[in-house]
């Protein structure tokens, strides 16, 4: 059970801490999925003793950072069962009576929506046909199409703004939720 000096802590406080720590986990992934695409990060990746040594591991570490940035930002905006995500933390503000979130949930609601393409789909297409399971007729009659699901750097920087985008709202609404006990950002 969560916390915060001794005592347990909200619903809305604990959505905000397990989907800021999640956006911020995912955004360090994109950051090293970036550097490591990048020519200058290759160039020093491949110039190493362990890559010589362990080309796998490389390997390993890509296929890594792909499922975890593809997975994590999907279950960030799932709302399936009792998953913690952003719909529902807003659902969770707008019932709250002590503070008045109306104006922050309709301000990120608008930001998010400008993600909806890459939410719905390429990441939960992704998730659902390639990473989450393999989905037989989409890789056996769509083989062209698993290319289109390969994270380059447009995309990674697309989900790296909506990340940060995630973070943000978080951390406004923690201190709109006058949330002195655990703040979440900068002041």
């Amino acid at each position: 059970m969560l916390e915060v000096r001794g005592r347990k802590v909200t619903n809305i406080q604990s959505s905000l801490f397990s989907i800021i720590m999640d956006a911020r986990e995912i955004l360090n992934c994109v950051e090293q999925y970036l550097f490591i695409i990048s020519e200058e990060g290759w160039s020093e990746i491949d110039n190493t003793e362990m890559f010589k040594k362990y080309p796998k591991l490389l390997i390993a570490t890509i296929t890594s950072l792909k499922y975890e940035i593809i997975i994590g930002v999907a279950k960030l905006t799932d709302t399936n069962l009792d998953t913690i995500c952003l719909e529902k933390l807003f659902n969770q503000c707008e019932q709250c009576k002590m503070v008045n979130f109306k104006n922050l949930i309709n301000k990120y609601r608008n930001e998010i929506k400008k993600y909806d393409y890459l939410l719905k789909k390429y990441i939960k297409t992704a998730r659902d046909k390639i990473y989450a399971h393999i989905d037989y007729s989409f890789n056996a009659n769509k083989i062209d199409k698993y290319g289109d699901y390969l994270l380059d750097s447009s995309i990674l920087t697309s989900i790296k703004k909506f990340l940060e985008l995630v973070i943000n709202l978080c951390i406004d609404f923690s201190k709109l939720y006058d949330n002195d006990k655990m703040m979440l950002g900068k002041e």
